[in-house]
C-alpha cells in the first residue's frame, strides 16, 4: 500500500509547540534567551527547507520577517538580523537537537514504515561528503587530488549514515583523516546502531577487512556485502539447504553458494567462516560476488538483498540535490559538535 505524502501543516501538527517547550525548558535550551527561543529557529529551518535551497543567514532573515512566517509560527521577535539567528543557532544545547530528532524519528516511523523484504528489515550502510575550499571551511579531512601544491587542500565533512528505506536511523560526521578508511568509518557506524535480530545491514565494498566483518558476524549482527570475485578464499563446503545452483531468476543466475574462509590483507586466515554466493548478470555477463554471514535464506534472495543497497544512493542524491546537502549554513567550528556525537 502506498503511503499518503506528508504535507506541511501535519508535518508541524505531528511536532506539537507544547513539545518543543517542554524540550527547551528540559534542555535549558531557551535559558537567558527572550527574543529567539530554540522553537522559532527550528520552525524557521524547517520553514526555509520547504521555501528555498540554499539556504543563508540573509534569506532566513528574510523569511523571518515576512508576513507568512510571522502568521503561521507568530514568533516571539517579529525582526532580527542574519548574525543573531547565526549566533543563536550556535547556543542550542546538542542535547535539544538530539532529543528532537529523536522523537521526530519516533513519531514518523509509526506513520511511515519501512518497507521489509520478507522477515527481515534492510538497514542500508554508506558514506558521502562534503567538501569546501579551506577557506570556507577550517577544520576536516585534508581532501586528496590537491590540484595546486601552493594551495591549501580542500576539507572535506564526511557523512556516513545507516538508512532503513524511510530513514536515516543513525548517522554520524567524521573530520580525522582516519575515517576516509571505510573499513573504519562505516564499521564504527554499524557496531553503534541499534540493530535488532531481524535487521540486516547492508554495505558496499568500502568495507572489506575481513576482520572487521568476522567482528560484525561475532556481534550477531546480520550483512550482506560484496567482494570481487577474484578474492582470495578456501571453500569449506557447499550448502545443502541453499539455492541449488543454477537456478535463475529474471536477471541473475546463481554459480556456487558455500562456505568458505577469508584472508586479511597480510593473507592470514580469518576463523569466522562466511558464506559466499557467486552469480552471473544474465543481460551483461559480469560476475557478482556477495559475502554474508546468512544462513537461513537462498543464495537469490542474497542478491536480492544487496540490489535494495541502491536505495541509500537515491537518498544521497534527494538530501543533496533537493535539500543542498552539500551547502553548509554554518561554518563555525561550534556547529559541528552535534555531528561528532
Amino acid at each position: 500500500m502506498q503511503t499518503d505524502k506528508l504535507t506541511v501543516p501535519q508535518l508541524l501538527a505531528s511536532i506539537p509547540a507544547y513539545y518543543l517547550d517542554a524540550l527547551a525548558e528540559e534542555t535549558q535550551a531557551d535559558l537567558r534567551q527572550k527574543k529567539l527561543p530554540a522553537k522559532d529557529i527550528f520552525y524557521l529551518l524547517l520553514y526555509g527547507l520547504f521555501e528555498a535551497t540554499p539556504l543563508s543567514w540573509r534569506v532566513l532573515e528574510e523569511h523571518f520577517q515576512g508576513a507568512m512566517f510571522q502568521q503561521r509560527f507568530k514568533p516571539t521577535a517579529t525582526q532580527i538580523d542574519h548574525s543573531s539567528l547565526n549566533e543563536r543557532l550556535q547556543k542550542i544545547p546538542l542535547a535539544y537537537v538530539d532529543d528532537l530528532a529523536q522523537y521526530c524519528f519516533s513519531r514518523f516511523a509509526q506513520v511511515y514504515p519501512a518497507h521489509q523484504h520478507k522477515r527481515f528489515q534492510l538497514v542500508r550502510f554508506d558514506s558521502t561528503t562534503v567538501t569546501l575550499s579551506a577557506k570556507l571551511l577550517t577544520i576536516g579531512m585534508k581532501s586528496w587530488g590537491c590540484s595546486s601544491p601552493n594551495r591549501a587542500p580542500n576539507q572535506a565533512i564526511k557523512y556516513s549514515v545507516g538508512f532503513n528505506g524511510q530513514f536515516a536511523v543513525n548517522a554520524k560526521a567524521y573530520f580525522h583523516n582516519t575515517y576516509h578508511n571505510e573499513n573504519v568509518a562505516l564499521a564504527e557506524l554499524i557496531h553503534q546502531t541499534a540493530l535488532s535480530p531481524t535487521d540486516v545491514a547492508i554495505f558496499d565494498r568500502g568495507l572489506k577487512g575481513k576482520k572487521r566483518l568476522a567482528k560484525l558476524a561475532q556481534a550477531d549482527i546480520r550483512f550482506v556485502t560484496r567482494i570481487s570475485p577474484t578474492s582470495p578464499v578456501v571453500h569449506s563446503n557447499h550448502l545443502r539447504f541453499a539455492t541449488v545452483v543454477g537456478s535463475q531468476e529474471a536477471t541473475v543466475e546463481v554459480l556456487d553458494d558455500g562456505l568458505v574462509t577469508c584472508f586479511t590483507e597480510r593473507a592470514k586466515p580469518v576463523d569466522v567462516p562466511f558464506r559466499r554466493v557467486l552469480c552471473r548478470q544474465k543481460s551483461t555477463g559480469q560476475l557478482l560476488c556477495f559475502l554474508a554471514n546468512m544462513l537461513d535464506v537462498s543464495a537469490l534472495e542474497i542478491a536480492q538483498i544487496y540490489h535494495s543497497r541502491w536505495q541509500i544512493e537515491l537518498f544521497f542524491k534527494f538530501i543533496k540535490q533537493h535539500l543542498c546537502f552539500t551547502h553548509l549554513l554554518s561554518r563555525q567550528n561550534t556547529a559541528y559538535r552535534s555531528c561528532c556525537i
